[in-house]
């Protein structure tokens, strides 16, 4: 299955924070932005309360959030402990693994293609996170 109809085809699974983290983008005082505000302050605290709302796109959302946002610390704070959760400071060593065997072993299949995509965007995100933390 091509990689965007993959993206396309997950968008009804995508957490709703992924979605309202778009309200900073819209003019600010405008019905919809206010709308969107409101939403977006709500998912924040459903996806910060909800332990199964865990997941690499709450974290990618919350680091867009929090570069908008007067309280980035407080949503760089949420974002690290769900990504320590997650185990995405482990991605990288996991993906240099990869690589490394790939090189012994030969051409992966199409399922460790899959993962080894899953561990870039993993590694990918927290390498963000550590940029955003530092800035």
């Amino acid at each position: 299955m091509p990689y965007a109809q993959s993206e396309a085809e997950s968008i009804p699974v995508r957490p709703p924070i992924s979605f309202t983290s778009s309200a900073d983008y819209l003019e600010t005082g405008s019905q919809l932005s206010e709308l969107l505000q409101t939403e977006l302050k709500k998912w924040i605290n459903v996806v910060i309360q909800n332990e199964t709302l865990n997941c690499l796109e709450s974290v990618q959302a919350l680091l867009v959030i929090a570069c908008y946002s007067a309280e980035r610390s407080l949503m760089l704070s949420f974002a690290t402990r769900m990504a320590l959760d997650l185990g995405l400071d482990e991605a990288f060593e996991d993906l240099t693994h990869r690589l490394t065997m790939k090189d012994v072993e030969g051409s992966p299949s199409t399922d460790g293609l899959v993962e080894e995509n899953g561990l870039m965007r993993k590694s990918r995100t927290w390498f963000g996170l550590l940029v955003l933390e530092h800035m």
